[in-house]
């Protein structure tokens, strides 16, 4: 763990008490997902990705269960019939979930008997991710297609070993693997599934969005209301839950927050966030810490260094808590993300005087290690990070001279792709989200 090296926390820095002193009460921490009683849920850091094995005792044929196990979240991930593409995947399933190993449990093959590649009993197999089917482990007297009906796959031998199986329901298969993969948050406002850019102009206020494809400037959109003098886009998040990303706004004098309702580009309502920040404390970024599916607010003290999570419910602040390390002097907190897609949201930091990058991977408030990222050429500036191109993470950055913006895309700490965008802003238009 690098996480305590001088540029990454200030020496002896320790784990606040879990409330935000003076503002909130004492609220307990939910750092874990919900699950129902019993359930079994696994992590597999190969691939950042959960596995449950669910229990049905009624038994469930293959396209129920593919339909339930599509009906299912973990920690803001949608689930699917697990899809097993590598021997070190297979060995970990049936290592960590031999339940379902020994209940014949359903898995996320199918065969499709309208492909080109068909052919019984073992071609035209399909994953239902449409992952390519390259890796298999069928029994060693497997598949047969017995009766020209099996089509589904499940676990057949104490060693895991496949079967095809008929859509079998209530009279022989009691369950199904579920698989929770990272699916990247994306800031679209134009409905694409890619991540676009928010800019503010420094002097007017004017809000202006850029759709992006990647790199490239497809189309935009000006905020038709402009808001009142001093009140800067700080975050983005969906508080409302209506699948619209909305904007943070902070007042730069009195520190009052507010939050802009939007559908895409469009405003339809706003309110005041139920608390405000004690002097100094300034919005840095949205994210899920306490996983509970509603985006937090992330604040940094400009004096202190110290950063402060508020939990939220919409706009209103239900508990706190300062994260265990403080960032070293001249660290800002310039972006939000899960970065290795492991559920909880990260924070990507920038020295502002020498431009030094890292990322301080979390565990809820936690600090659990750290990496250093190339140091970007002078003048430019973090000012946004998301899924760009739907990479698993990357970084906008911005010249805070000549208003150049350029992506990284990200693989842990190494940039392995990116671009300068298509179009150079206008004067004083710089990128305020997403983050």
């Amino acid at each position: 763990m690098r996480v305590g090296n001088g540029w990454l926390a200030k020496s002896g820095a320790l784990l606040v008490s879990a409330r935000f002193h003076v503002l909130l009460c004492a609220v307990a921490l939910l750092i874990g997902g919900r699950l129902p009683a019993g359930a079994q849920v696994v992590f597999n850091p190969a691939n950042g990705h959960y596995y449950e094995a669910v229990s049905v005792a009624a038994g469930i044929s293959w396209m129920n269960a593919r339909d339930a196990a599509a009906s299912r979240t973990y920690l803001g991930r949608k689930g699917h019939l697990v899809t097993i593409t590598s021997a070190a995947e297979q060995q970990f399933v049936i290592t960590n979930l031999p339940g379902a190993v020994t209940g014949n449990y359903w898995l996320g093959g199918y065969q499709d008997r309208t492909a080109s590649d068909y052919s019984e009993p073992a071609g035209g197999w399909r994953w239902v991710t449409g992952e390519p089917w390259s890796y298999t482990f069928w029994s060693s007297d497997q598949p047969t297609n017995f009766l020209d009906v099996e089509d589904y796959l499940n676990f057949y031998t104490s060693d895991g070993g496949w079967n095809d199986a008929a859509n079998l329901g209530s009279i022989g298969v009691p369950g199904y693997v579920v698989e929770y993969e990272f699916a990247p948050k994306v800031f679209d406002v134009n409905g694409d599934g890619r991540s676009d850019l928010v800019f503010q102009n420094s002097v007017t206020g004017q809000v202006v969005f850029w759709f992006m494809n990647g790199t490239s400037v497809t189309g935009g959109a000006s905020l038709a209301q402009i808001p009142a003098n001093n009140y800067k886009v700080v975050g983005t998040g969906d508080f409302n839950q209506d699948g619209s990303p909305d904007l943070v706004f902070q007042n730069s004098t009195t520190g009052q927050i507010v939050i802009w309702f939007m559908n895409q580009t469009r405003f339809i309502g706003g309110a005041s966030v139920s608390l405000i920040p004690l002097q100094g404390y300034k919005v840095v970024g949205v994210g899920d810490v306490n996983r509970d599916g509603l985006p937090d607010l992330v604040l940094q003290n400009t004096t202190t260094n110290k950063v402060v999570i508020w939990f939220m419910n919409g706009t209103t602040v239900i508990g706190g808590s300062f994260i265990s390390l403080t960032p070293a002097d001249g660290y800002q907190v310039v972006g939000v993300y899960d970065m290795n897609t492991d559920g909880s949201p990260d924070l990507v930091l920038q020295d502002s005087q020498t431009g030094k990058i890292v990322i301080w991977y979390m565990n809820g408030i936690t600090v659990t290690d750290g990496v250093s990222l190339p140091t970007p050429a002078p003048n430019y500036k973090v000012v946004g990070v998301s899924a760009f191109n739907l990479s698993l993470s990357g970084l906008v950055l911005q010249n805070s001279v000549t208003n150049q913006v350029v992506f990284w895309y990200l693989d842990g700490g190494n940039v392995i792709g990116g671009g300068f965008a298509s179009g150079i802003p206008d004067s004083n238009y710089k990128i305020v989200g997403p983050r």
